[in-house]
């Protein structure tokens, strides 16, 4: 290949990726970084002690494009065809040989079953291709044909635009394929911190060893001579050149012309915004180039074959400067391609994904050569060169080129308007004219660089509005303006239509002329038979039963402003009594007439505002001697913005005499009303409290639109907090700034009470923390919670807001992933310390199934935002099975028992990253109120047993700064079952129910549990005030001692069904948990066999009941509801154990085992009412068991082919709290004990004690399958984690599919295996 020795890159990843190391590895274009995983690929196989099989496949390589899979794949085919042959009988012998790499990319010769084909006929090593492409062979097509189990390599070309949402479902299924013992690598020119590096964990890496091959210029010559950091190539130089939008064309044209002539280049890409783009400049600029030169288009609108021809002809053609080889391309040819010896690239559109200037400008200076690259920029698209800056990115400014090569510095605002511009103008009309089909790609061209300037990632700098949009009509060269609403208010100055008669003009095809001339013709003929009729007056012939509806609708809402008109007043004039005194009643007779002009004058005001809901009218004052001047000032603000300017600062300083001006912080520019009146200190007064008093009932609204600030429950409106109370004591705090007082006068410092209000705002804007990321909840067809936590910022100058003050936080909904386009739900809410300052908000009127991105920002402060959160709606009720969720598969990942003291949250982290989970459920114990020892795994939980709202809330906040959990979170929406849903014990404490704990209750003894002497039912709603404001959940029907199950209808698919089976109705429990009380305070350990005997003796009783009457009977009805509505599958999440799990002659009293009678009255209502495909889930245990539904000990079911069952039960083991088999117990231990489990247990099928972790649940109308996942290690953060095993429910059979688990799992003792075992004994 013509290398003598390694590129950087190359010698710092070949020797750490043949060395069994994952590498991400960061280099600029051109470094070599294609032959820095394909000679350890190429290594790594050859070394392998067996031959890959026929069927299996030992290297994968996946990247964006086909180009660029393709040239890949050319480099891989060299090597591999330079293996040695050996001959026997004088015949070649290839049978020793490396099969050829196989190419898996879209085209017209080949489709994913020729793919199979092919691999089957000859057989492949190395696998590249395209995601889609990749995972038809995989898991689709070849699912039963390819093996990828021995599996060694897996590369990532490009991997921050693989890693792109675009990619991201694809990659998340081929990834759950492969095997975790594999070296993957990530190879990118652009892996920046902000963007890609924060998805490496989703493939997987372990322990990556991350390369960065940076390029340093020296800048200057001194002795101590600077080194400049860049992203990209130290040989390539890039130009920057400012011009007016219609000289465009013509400096693209001088440009080539000076580099062809200077430089003796050769070869050009340019590269354009659209494919239409891109098709109508490569008819045009032929015009105007030399002759001999040869044009290539290439863009994503091509067919596959053609874009390949493409390619190949401009890698190949001969090109010399009097006839350049020039290719006119989008950012399909921007990543990853090598084509030598290009020496210009030309960037005549910026690129709207700002990553792609360097990957653009990389297509030449590669390998050593040197190159240079040109970027045209138009108006304020300069601001463009700063952003490049900060991305390490240096461009140099060239002046603008004249037509005789020469160059003028002036700037477009100083240099004279191009002549030529005129004759590029007249020559691509003239063509135009020739053929009708150039003027409609023309104004194709022209529409789709509109649209793509408007969805520039920088839209801050490529603003539409700020394009000179007519300019850009000349550079493209129209024949007229099309109709578009970007072109409504245009400056039409210097544009001219041609003169063409449009009747006549014709496309040079026939059939496509005939097609017009029909068209035009029959247009004629309708417009004959049918002649417009003159404009209606509507108001002449509107029925007289509208006019009366529309004044009765007029006198509504004048009647409606004169009460609001009269309440103001009397607001004014009540503040202002009590603030004046006699004084201002003395004044108040001389002065009526002109506060009544004053008032008329603020509702002429008020009538303006009303015509644009944004516009709001803010009061400044200024002191000058003894008279007060106002000055109205309309700004385009928030509502939010208004409150804080109600609270208006007082910081006034000056000599008597002098105008002594304050304002508040300025929220847009302001646009002055002259309108200055001369008022009375008073009036200002009652100025200033009338904005008050109209913010109000604003502030009002934004604290109740964040929910954390109501009750939990939904009839217990005595938990919520006072939010009239609230805003009285924010208001009193501000209105006390502006009563008048006669205790301090200062004329060099006239403030109020002799202070100043800066350390009092009305809304806090010194800056927000979102200390912990963003989350969502409780999703439903046409809404979802969203939350965050926004923490004033506190410093040693600035110490944060006092009780009085709010903190403002506004919110955005995005159907894009960029945050681009008008946002679908928007609004803002006040959180303050009452909440912790937490802040849960509905978002509503949202699209039944479909994902949406979120972000909060504060309103002070728009550029400071929380980071981007991903969320779904759910399906309509009414949805068609096979229709929920687009018609994929629906995903739940189901977790429990995550104890922070005991491990790191690595199972949130892997079902986030790893797997395709729609919704998060969690079944229960989201926190634990112990204290535990974590400190030697850096896990050491803060504070004391939780007992207190202070309490709950600090251990909430410690377990969300887990950073597995704070990204879950962050990138799907939760269903909890714990707190104020139907929570398990230990987020209020252990083992508790619904009158106490073990160790605390209502009683004298058990409030003294706590050093804070809080009793049991403080301790709980405490608990549950705490979970309200810290997790996204909505409120409940809290009817019937706290009820909080509840039923999700997930279209026809499924309904998921919650139940509380641990504080509510627990029946005879109570006299259990009483005596076991009584045992722990009173008694000795060895009593406590009589707690086991009593629970035992009762456990079977009849009226024994675990939900409670109400919620059983509920739960029956919800069952044969869900049925009677065609629902598939009905999904029942629960805490505890529902199968009967004999452990040597004991059973768990504490789940359904000690509630035998209930656990009847279920499994009959399903076999009596023919429910079909119930599945139950369960946590609780900490350890994984999967069973089928039946009665115990019902000899009608059959244990080895699962007839007699009525459905399944998935229970899964714990996030990290310590197994029911023993806290760290190894595989071979626990595997003991699941020996003897399964076996005497007929229902059991799987059971597994050891690993930590969750499991999936992925749902259609014909399977549900469940996927065990297992963490290898949870003693520190990482994603090292496996599939333990894999089960199948198909629709209808109520049973889990035999063998089950296919016949072996990866962790864990199936049945069928202890049976085997026990036949061959």
């Amino acid at each position: 290949m013509g290398h003598t020795q390694m590129t950087p890159v190359q010698a710092s990843t070949i020797p750490l990726f043949m060395g069994n190391k994952d590498v991400v590895v960061e280099a600029v274009t051109g470094s070599g970084k294609t032959l820095a995983f394909v000679i350890p690929v190429l290594e790594r196989l050859v070394r392998r002690e067996r031959r890959h099989k026929k069927h299996e496949i030992g290297a994968l390589i996946i990247s964006p494009t086909r180009e660029l899979a393709s040239q890949i794949y050319s480099i891989f085919e060299l090597f591999l065809s330079s293996q040695p042959m050996s001959e026997h009988d004088g015949v070649p012998d290839t049978s020793g040989q490396y099969p050829p790499p196989l190419l898996l990319v879209s085209s017209s010769t080949s489709s994913p079953a020729e793919d199979v084909q092919r691999f089957v006929s000859t057989g492949a090593d190395i696998v590249i291709g395209t995601p889609g492409r990749v995972e038809e062979f995989l898991l689709g097509k070849g699912r039963d044909t390819v093996s990828a189990k021995e599996l060694e390599v897996l590369v990532l070309d490009e991997a921050d635009r693989l890693l792109d949402l675009g990619f991201q479902q694809t990659l998340a299924r081929i990834l759950t394929h492969l095997p975790k013992q594999r070296r993957t690598g990530l190879f990118s020119a652009t892996m920046t911190d902000a963007d890609a590096v924060s998805e490496l964990v989703r493939v997987g890496l372990r322990n990556p060893a991350r390369v960065i091959v940076k390029v340093q210029a020296k800048k200057g010559q001194k002795r101590d001579t600077a080194i400049e950091e860049r992203r990209i190539p130290a040989n390539l130089k890039i130009f920057y050149l400012v011009c007016r939008p219609p000289e465009k064309v013509v400096q693209l044209t001088r440009i080539i012309a000076l580099e062809t002539s200077r430089h003796q280049s050769a070869r050009f890409i340019l590269y354009f915004a659209t494919g239409a783009s891109v098709d109508h400049f490569y008819r045009i600029l032929s015009l105007f180039l030399p002759k001999g030169t040869k044009l290539h288009s290439l863009h994503g609108h091509l067919p596959p074959a053609s874009r390949t021809r493409t390619l190949s002809s401009f890698a190949s053609s001969v090109a010399i400067p009097s006839a350049p080889s020039i290719l006119l391309a989008t950012d399909v040819a921007a990543r990853g391609l090598d084509i030598p010896d290009v020496d210009v690239v030309v960037q005549f559109d910026p690129p709207s994904d700002t990553k792609m200037f360097s990957h653009r400008s990389g297509r030449t200076a590669r390998a050593g050569r040197s190159g240079r690259a040109w970027v045209l920029l138009v108006g304020r698209e300069q601001e463009y060169i700063d952003f490049l800056f900060v991305r390490k990115i240096p461009v140099t400014q060239h002046a603008y080129i004249n037509e005789d090569g020469s160059e003028d510095p002036r700037n477009c605002d100083e240099r004279a308007d191009d002549t030529a511009v005129g004759h590029f103008l007249d020559t691509i009309r003239s063509e135009l004219r020739t053929d009708r089909v150039l003027h409609d790609k023309a104004v194709k061209a022209f529409v789709s660089f509109v649209r793509a300037y408007s969805n520039h990632e920088a839209s801050y700098i490529f603003r539409i509005k700020d394009l000179d949009l007519v300019g850009i009509a000349k550079a493209f060269g129209l024949l007229r303006l099309p109709r578009m609403p970007e072109l409504k208010n245009a400056n039409r100055d210097g544009w001219a239509d041609a003169d063409i008669d449009w009747d006549t003009y014709p496309y040079l095809d026939k059939a496509q002329e005939a097609k017009r001339i029909a068209t035009a013709e029959a247009q004629k003929a309708q417009a004959l038979e049918k002649p417009r009729a003159p404009p209606v007056d509507k108001t002449k012939y509107t029925a007289w039963s509208n006019k009366t509806v529309k004044k009765t609708e007029k006198d509504k809402r004048r009647e409606k402003k004169d009460r609001k008109k009269a309440w103001m007043k009397s607001q004014v004039a009540e503040d202002a009594k009590g603030a004046e005194g006699e004084t201002l009643k003395r004044s108040r007779a001389d002065s009526d007439a002109g506060e009544d002009d004053d008032w008329e004058e603020l509702a002429r005001e008020e009538r303006m505002a009303k015509k644009d809901s944004d516009v709001m009218y803010v009061v400044f004052y200024e002191l000058c001697g003894k008279m007060l001047i106002l000055r109205w000032q309309a700004w385009r603000v928030t509502s939010a913005q208004l409150f804080l300017a109600s609270g208006v600062k007082m910081s006034l300083a000056g000599k008597s005499g002098s105008i002594c001006s304050s304002s508040p912080k300025a929220f847009g520019t302001s646009n002055h009303l002259s309108m200055v009146k001369n008022v009375t200190a008073g009036g200002v007064m009652k100025l200033l409290v009338l904005i008050l008093s109209a913010s109000a009932a604003l502030a009002s609204t934004l604290l109740e639109r964040n929910l954390v600030y109501h009750s939990p429950f939904h009839d217990h409106p005595q938990f919520s907090h006072d939010t009239r109370e609230i805003h009285a004591r924010q208001l009193r705090n501000a209105r006390r700034q502006v009563q008048a007082a006669s205790a301090f006068n200062d004329d060099h410092y006239p403030t109020f009470y002799g202070a100043d209000f800066s350390n009092s705002p009305f809304v806090w804007n010194g800056g927000l923390n979102f200390t912990h990321s963003v989350a969502s909840g409780d999703p439903f067809d046409t809404s979802v919670l969203l939350w965050t936590r926004a923490v004033p910022v506190t410093n040693s100058t600035s110490p944060g807001p006092d009780q009085s003050v709010p903190v403002c936080v506004s919110y955005k909904v995005f159907s894009s992933p960029s945050l681009t386009g008008r946002p679908v739900n928007t609004g803002e809410a006040f959180t303050s310390y009452d909440v912790d300052f937490t802040v849960k908000v509905e978002a509503t009127d949202l699209k039944a199934d479909t994902k949406y991105w979120f972000v909060f920002a504060d309103c002070t402060n728009p550029s400071s935002v929380s980071p981007t959160g991903v969320t779904r709606t759910l399906s309509n009720p009414d949805t068609p099975a096979h229709e929920v969720n687009g018609g994929k598969n629906l995903t739940l990942a189901v977790f429990s028992c995550s104890q922070y003291q005991a491990g790191w949250f690595n199972a949130y982290g892997v079902a986030a990253h790893n797997t395709t989970a729609d919704v998060f459920v969690h079944l229960g114990d989201y926190i634990y109120e112990s204290l535990g020892n974590g400190a030697h795994i850096g896990r050491q939980t803060l504070g004391r047993e939780l007992a207190t709202i202070h309490d709950y809330r600090q251990r909430l906040n410690q377990y969300r700064t887990d950073a597995s959990l704070l990204f879950a979170h962050q990138n799907a929406p939760w269903i909890t079952l714990t707190s104020s849903r139907a929570r398990d014990d230990h987020e209020v404490a252990d083992n508790s129910w619904k009158a106490g704990t073990a160790d605390s209750n209502d009683t004298s003894v058990g409030c003294a549990f706590s050093p804070s002497g809080a009793c049991f039912t403080d301790r709980k709603l405490a608990a549950v005030r705490a979970y309200h404001e810290w997790m996204p959940v909505r409120q409940v029907t809290a009817d019937d001692k706290l009820r909080i199950w509840r039923n999700f209808q997930i279209g026809k698919l499924l309904d998921l069904t919650m139940l509380d089976t641990r504080k509510l109705f627990i029946g005879q429990r109570s006299g259990a948990v009483c005596l076991l009380q009584g045992v722990r305070r009173h008694a000795a350990e060895e009593h406590w066999h009589l707690y086991l005997e009593y629970v035992n003796t009762i456990a079977a009783y009849p009226n024994r009941s675990l939900m409670g009457l109400p919620q059983e009977n509920w739960f029956f009805d919800s069952l044969s509801e869900s049925k009677s509505r065609g629902a598939v599958w009905r999904v029942v999440g629960q805490q505890i154990v529902f199968t009967q799990l004999n452990e040597s002659g004991a059973f768990d009293l504490d789940a359904w085992d000690g509630y035998r009678a209930n656990r009847q009255r279920v499994l009959d209502h399903l076999y009596e009412n023919k429910i079909d495909n119930t599945i139950i889930l369960s946590g609780d245990s900490h350890a994984n068991w999967v069973s089928d539904l039946a009665h115990p000990n019902d000899t009608s079911y059959d244990p080895v082919t699962g007839k007699g069952a009525i459905g399944v039960e998935f229970a899964g083991t714990a996030v990290t709290s310590g197994s029911s088999f023993g806290t760290n117990i190894a595989p071979p231990a626990a595997d003991q004990i699941s020996d003897v489990l399964v076996a005497v247990n007929d229902e059991l099928q799987w059971s597994e004690g050891s690993y930590r972790g969750f499991f999936t649940l992925t749902i259609n109308p014909d399977t549900l399958t469940a996927t065990y996942y297992a963490m290898n290690n949870i003693t520190f953060a990482n994603l090292d984690a496996f599939a333990s095993a894999q089960f199948v429910v198909h629709n209808g059979a109520n049973k889990l599919t035999r063998p089950v688990a296919g016949g072996s799992v990866n962790a864990g003792v199936l049945k069928s295996s202890v049976v085997n075992a026990t036949k061959t004994r």
